[in-house]
């Protein structure tokens, strides 16, 4: 990724983010619409990325199916005022997507990306409100995401 890509990627991310826990949704809508001109694997990498780190962070010794709960819960609790179609079971297949456990159903029409990306903001901000934080995490999962295209396939 090149670095103009990633730092546009990391400020609209956590721009989205900080919307997100505003309550502002034609901010999520934003920064969200933005982060579409970038490369959508990528965009999905970094934010599955920041979500594992910031799940790892807040459950040390693993999770089990309360902690997914909880988080899918508090995230669509502090985002139903605002965020006009929010559906928990994207909210579930973000989250359970990030961890490497999310398998399409077959028939099963996919989320668009947008949508997709759209919840993961709320699973962020929810997420990122405790602890180092989703700048720190981001740029985790930015650094994880240039190694990654370092290394040579056989």
């Amino acid at each position: 990724m090149l670095p103009d890509a990633a730092a546009a990627l990391r400020t609209d991310l956590l721009a989205a983010v900080v919307c997100a826990r505003e309550g502002d949704g034609p901010g999520v809508a934003e920064h969200t619409e933005r982060l579409t001109r970038t490369d959508p694997e990528q965009v999905r990498l970094v934010a599955g990325w920041t979500l594992r780190s910031l799940l790892e962070e807040r459950h040390p010794d693993g999770l089990d199916s309360d902690d997914l709960r909880d988080a899918v819960t508090d995230a669509a609790r502090a985002a139903l005022p605002w965020f006009d179609d929010l559906e928990p079971q994207v909210l579930v297949g973000v989250l359970t997507g990030a961890l490497g456990v999310h398998d399409a159903a077959e028939g099963v029409e996919p989320v668009p990306a947008l949508a997709a990306l759209r919840h993961a903001v709320l699973l962020l901000a929810e997420l990122g409100r405790r602890g180092a934080g989703v700048p720190a995490h981001l740029d985790g999962a930015l650094a994880e995401l240039r190694r990654a295209e370092t290394v040579e396939m056989p």
